[in-house]
């Protein structure tokens, strides 16, 4: 019999990449003569979907949204920044846990793969995946494009006893729809108001609070 699979949203559950979304954000401003706005401030708005024209108001650049928002998408997956990026407390040995009794896939929404590849293999998270999954595709609502990602790889059903863990309600509502357990942590870019929306089965702070809901050591 299959063992179930854990699939694993990359940002947020895997890796705080509240250093490299703000980064991006201080150095296109301070380009454009603009004083960004403190990092924790920045992250909780980030965290509460406050739109960028409304963050970028709040440093007097409103006006400057539009080529902001085309400056950043073409920063935001670069290795330059790629670098900030940081293991979430204990992700390895959870992962080493799991892989006792899961098999462990990524489903990631990062638009270019060998950027990704290159960043999974430098933080040696490689070994820990039996299959990286990975689309940039642009279909509205976004969890269609996991839902569609995670089906077309289990040509022959879902194991039972599966999961899904991510960040936004993107990753829950694929999980919802595929019939997975969902488990929503709040180290990622959506705040607990914001998650919770989306009826996720668990809520934890980070996955080093995995134990308390599955049973790892």
């Amino acid at each position: 019999m299959d063992k179930p699979i854990f699939f694993f949203d990359l940002d947020g559950p895997i890796l705080d990449v509240s250093f490299k979304y703000y980064q991006v954000y201080a150095d296109l401003l301070a380009e454009e003569g603009y004083t960004p706005l403190p990092k924790d401030t920045y992250w909780e708005m980030k965290r509460a979907r406050i739109p960028a024209v409304e963050i970028l108001a709040h440093s007097q650049a409103g006006a400057w949204t539009p080529a902001y928002r085309t400056a950043r998408k073409g920063l935001i997956e670069t290795d330059r920044y790629l670098a900030y990026d940081r293991l979430q407390p204990q992700i390895k040995e959870v992962l080493t846990a799991l892989r006792r009794d899961f098999r462990l896939v990524m489903m990631t929404l990062r638009s270019s793969r060998p950027h990704l590849m290159r960043e999974l293999e430098r933080l040696g998270l490689l070994p820990f995946f039996e299959q990286i999954l990975s689309s940039g595709e642009e279909l509205n609502p976004r969890w269609k494009v996991k839902y569609n990602a995670i089906q077309q790889y289990c040509t022959d059903g879902i194991p039972a006893g599966s999961w899904i863990i991510g960040d936004t309600s993107t990753d829950i509502l694929a999980g919802t729809h595929l019939g997975l357990s969902t488990i929503a942590v709040l180290s990622g870019i959506r705040n607990r108001e914001w998650i919770e929306k989306a009826s996720p089965m668990h809520v934890i702070d980070d996955v080093s609070h995995l134990g308390e809901i599955i049973q790892l050591y």
